[in-house]
C-alpha cells in the first residue's frame, strides 16, 4: 500500500478526482483532504484528515515520553544517591518520581505535537496558506497504475505532490484507525 499526495487549487477539483477515482471502478480504502479551508470542504462533502493525519502528535508525544523517562530516571537516581534528610527512598518512591516526570513529558509532547504540522505535510505549509487542498490517496499496490492512469489522462492539472512508502503508510493507517 502507498499513500499519494495531490495538489489541487478547489474543493470542487478535489471532488471531482475522487469521483472520477470511484467511476472507473477503484475502490479506495482511505482518501481525505487537508486544507485550512474548511467551509469548502463541507461544501462539496469532502473528508477532512484527522487530527494525527493533520499534526505531529504522536512523534512528539513519544520524544516526550522517552525525554520524560530520561529525566525522571536522573531525578529518581540523583534522589537514591543524595536522598533529601528524613525521607526514606522506596522502589515504589522511586517508580512514582520516574513516571510523574515521563508523564509531564508526554503532556509537553501532546502540546507541542498539536501546534506542529504532520511531519509528511509539513513541506507543504505554503500550498496550505494559499487555502490549496491536499489530497491524501492510499492505494493497494495493485491499484497503483489504474490510479496513476486516470490521473494522468483526466487530471495531467493536478500535481502530483509526493509517495510515502509501503512501512509509513502502514504505520499510519494503524493510527488512523485508532482515531
Amino acid at each position: 500500500m502507498k499513500r499519494i499526495y495531490y495538489l489541487t487549487q478547489t474543493a470542487a477539483l478535489a471532488s471531482e478526482v475522487f469521483h472520477s477515482i470511484e467511476q472507473s471502478g477503484i475502490a479506495l480504502k482511505k482518501h481525505v483532504v487537508i486544507s485550512d479551508d474548511k467551509e469548502s470542504i463541507k461544501e462539496h462533502d469532502l473528508k477532512l484528515a484527522n487530527l494525527f493525519q493533520r499534526r505531529d502528535i504522536l512523534r512528539y508525544i513519544e520524544l516526550g515520553m522517552l525525554g520524560g523517562l530520561l529525566g525522571g530516571l536522573v531525578l529518581a537516581l540523583l534522589t537514591v544517591i543524595f536522598p533529601p534528610k528524613g525521607m526514606e527512598i522506596t522502589p515504589y518512591s522511586f517508580i512514582l518520581e520516574v513516571f510523574s516526570i515521563g508523564f509531564f513529558g508526554v503532556a509537553i509532547g501532546f502540546l507541542l505535537g498539536v501546534s506542529k504540522d504532520n511531519f509528511s505535510i509539513a513541506e507543504f505549509r505554503d500550498q496550505l496558506d494559499r487555502k490549496e487542498f491536499i489530497l491524501l490517496v492510499d492505494v493497494e499496490d495493485n491499484q497503483y497504475e489504474q490510479i496513476n492512469h486516470v490521473m494522468t489522462t483526466q487530471f495531467a492539472h493536478v500535481i502530483k505532490l509526493k509517495e510515502d512508502p509501503k512501512e509509513l503508510t502502514l504505520l499510519s493507517e494503524n493510527l488512523d484507525e485508532a482515531a
